[in-house]
């Protein structure tokens, strides 16, 4: 399932958490024989280069593991046409998202919508 050993994706590179969703996700998908896709779910200005820095340490086909950002969810979201309960709490949700406090104990928006 990788290329590289335990000691350098998870302590040399800190992708631990990455190593673990990729070693369990891949290991039921195997014993149920079924595809398997993980998604790293960040907000846009972080981990810009995840797919270069991890996928050379899995064995994976072409789209296994991805980057996908809050803020595509929240225009997928947006832009769908469904007139829905679940997509204005959605849409809330993400006009709404915070990342904590600023040193002024001010809320910080988690981003610009």
């Amino acid at each position: 399932m990788f290329n590289s050993d335990f000691e350098t994706v998870a302590i040399a590179e800190k992708k631990y958490e990455l190593l673990r969703f990729w070693l369990i996700g891949s290991w039921i998908a195997q014993l149920l024989n079924l595809d398997f896709h993980l998604v790293n779910l960040v907000l846009s200005e972080r981990e810009k280069n995840i797919m270069r820095i991890f996928k050379k340490h899995i064995k994976e086909n072409s789209e296994s593991f991805l980057r996908v950002t809050c803020e595509d969810i929240y225009r997928l979201v947006l832009d769908s046409k469904l007139r829905s309960e679940e997509k204005n709490r959605m849409v809330k949700y993400f006009e709404n998202k915070a990342i904590g406090y600023d040193r002024n104990a001010k809320l910080q928006k988690a981003f610009s919508t």
